[in-house]
């Protein structure tokens, strides 16, 4: 009886061992992580928000008008002769 209480306490002991190895795990897992992200986003310099994104409605307004430019309606000139298009016709439709 003794020596199950004794085997359940190093078991106890082994469980919780575990845990604390995976719990250190995690956190430098963690860490590598958040490392890794400040990487990618780059150095900050130092200036505020407002500063940082002051010309993009400027910037959006101008790409705007450029398409607005580039997919405006233009009228093409026709180069026939506009009088053909005024004669008249012999019969009526309903008669040929």
């Amino acid at each position: 009886m003794q020596y199950e209480q004794e085997k359940e306490k190093l078991e106890q002991k082994r469980h919780e061992a575990q845990e604390t190895e995976a719990k250190l795990n995690l956190g430098h897992e963690i860490d590598s992580i958040v490392k890794a992200a400040e990487k990618m986003a780059g150095p900050s310099d130092g200036r505020p928000k407002a500063e940082r994104l002051s010309g993009i409605r400027q910037n959006r307004k101008e790409e705007r008008e450029a398409i607005r430019r580039q997919e405006a309606f233009t009228p093409k000139k026709k180069t026939a002769d506009i009088s053909s298009h005024k004669r008249r016709r012999k019969f009526p439709l309903c008669c040929r």
